[in-house]
């Protein structure tokens, strides 16, 4: 399960914020992939019935909280969105990839270099 081996601390909870891939594209909250060359690809959203949002942020749910599918359907439910079980699960394997890019490549352009050096004397 991916939820168990991800942190999420580096991506916020505002959703606008822009995610670098691996491959150098730009991931946008509108799922919109903007490459090197600032040029637009198709968005990952094209064809959901849901904001992009509210895609994300059930997926980050499952992913950072292990939370069953069910779960995030009655924590949507709550909030006014009526989404099955099995669009989330649909969700979480279309969409899974395409965060641990952004969030791999973030990891390793991040300042804060966690590598452990030993030295001999």
């Amino acid at each position: 399960m991916y939820g168990a081996t991800l942190r999420w601390t580096s991506i916020s909870s505002s959703l606008s914020e822009r995610l670098r891939c691996v491959d150098g594209s730009v991931l946008t909250s509108d799922g919109v992939r903007v490459n090197r060359d600032n040029q637009a690809e198709s968005s990952a959203f094209v064809g959901y019935r849901f904001p992009p949002e509210v895609i994300l942020l059930a997926v980050r749910w499952y992913l950072r909280y292990g939370l069953s599918y069910r779960d995030v359907e009655e924590l949507l439910t709550e909030r006014g969105m009526e989404v099955d079980h099995v669009t989330i699960y649909r969700w979480v394997q279309r969409f899974t990839p395409l965060l641990i890019d952004a969030h791999t490549l973030e990891m390793s352009h991040d300042g804060d270099n966690s590598r452990v050096v030993v030295t001999q004397r």
